[in-house]
């Protein structure tokens, strides 16, 4: 809100003129040619800074509930701030992640939409892709978000009011125990699993999976060279008829990310494509990715293109290499080439 207090003003002059006018706000903005509501926001702040030359009474004579007392308005004063002081320290989707995986080079692949209670969802494809996840040869995985559609079924047997699960809860608990993810990010039908407690982050964080709230960046100390940083949201803005990952190139051309990889989703339509930073030379790979809904009646009934990438884009990570370089981050829609590459990079010294 723009003060449009003249300067000169002091407050022992408008405290002064709100005694003088027996609590007239307006009558004292008048007098002092300035705004009433910055006179009333003056005079409040100053009452709850403790400056006993106000009568609270006499300042808040008009509001309601009159009865209200100073010192529930300061104690709710208190609560909003540390609130405030709790979000700013929390920070927002930017604040990283560090995960520790040292040993050299990995292969991660970046999983697009599940949709797994969806009956488009291709089931067979997800638990093919999934159980391709391997610590001990440095696969690992993650993923974009929308696990499911809908929520309540799987909320219910979770909060025991109900005792039969979704069959896509059940299989999806199953991969979970024997191919958690390395980290994921929520997606906007996955919020409806919000609520006091996320139990949809109680879950993963149980079976060593990390969830971000619909954004989340994620920094890899591989134990050599500079960790490699990704940025993944659910949702990036923009759009074109032109590009599928217009959206990622819009964010790092204005400066919203800078990362080694950028992954975007949601769109169900997926892109690779580059980014070279001007002033330096910093690569960015940028990943539109796909999902796993390919029978898609929304689509079907608007004539949309139905999706003709794959759902899965697996990178080879090594840090070893420099922010400049290509080979930093290589992605692959084919796992056979990136499995070869990983073992191309593993065996490379740098």
């Amino acid at each position: 809100m723009i003060d449009r207090t003249p300067k000169g003003i002091d407050l022992a002059d408008i405290i002064d003129a709100f005694k003088r006018h027996g609590g007239q706000i307006r009558a004292v903005a008048r007098e002092l040619d300035c705004h009433h509501s910055n006179v009333s926001r003056r005079l409040t702040q100053a009452v709850l800074a403790g400056d006993e030359r106000i009568d609270p009474a006499l300042l808040f004579k008009d509001r309601k509930p009159q009865s209200l007392p100073m010192q529930e308005i300061m104690k709710a004063r208190e609560e909003l701030g540390m609130r405030n002081e709790r979000k700013r320290a929390k920070g927002d989707w930017r604040k990283p992640s560090l995960i520790n995986l040292e040993g050299g080079p990995i292969l991660l692949g970046i999983f697009g939409d599940p949709h797994l209670d969806n009956s488009g969802t291709d089931l067979e494809l997800f638990e093919e892709e999934l159980s391709r996840r391997d610590p001990s040869r440095r696969i690992f995985t993650a993923c974009g978000g929308d696990f499911f559609d809908n929520w309540p079924r799987a909320m219910g047997h979770l909060y025991q009011e109900s005792g039969d699960p979704s069959p896509a809860w059940t299989l999806f608990e199953y991969w979970m125990e024997q191919w958690p993810f390395l980290f994921s990010v929520s997606g906007n039908h996955d919020q409806f699993a919000s609520g006091t407690a996320n139990f949809l982050d109680v879950f993963m964080r149980e079976r060593g999976s990390l969830l971000r709230r619909s954004g989340g960046r994620f920094i890899l100390n591989l134990g050599e060279g500079q960790p490699v940083s990704i940025a993944m949201r659910h949702i990036w803005q923009g759009n074109s008829q032109y590009s599928e990952a217009h959206n990622l190139k819009r964010a790092v051309t204005f400066g919203h990310t800078d990362d080694d990889l950028v992954c975007g989703f949601h769109f169900h339509k997926g892109e690779l494509r580059t980014h070279i930073r001007p002033s330096d030379g910093k690569v960015s790979k940028l990943a539109q990715i796909s999902s796993f809904k390919r029978m898609d009646n929304y689509a079907n009934d608007r004539g949309f293109m139905s999706p003709e990438t794959p759902p899965v884009v697996w990178c080879v990570i090594d840090a070893r290499e420099p922010v400049t370089s290509h080979a930093r981050v290589q992605p692959f829609y084919e796992f056979s080439e990136a499995l070869a590459m990983l073992a191309h990079r593993r065996g490379k010294n740098c």
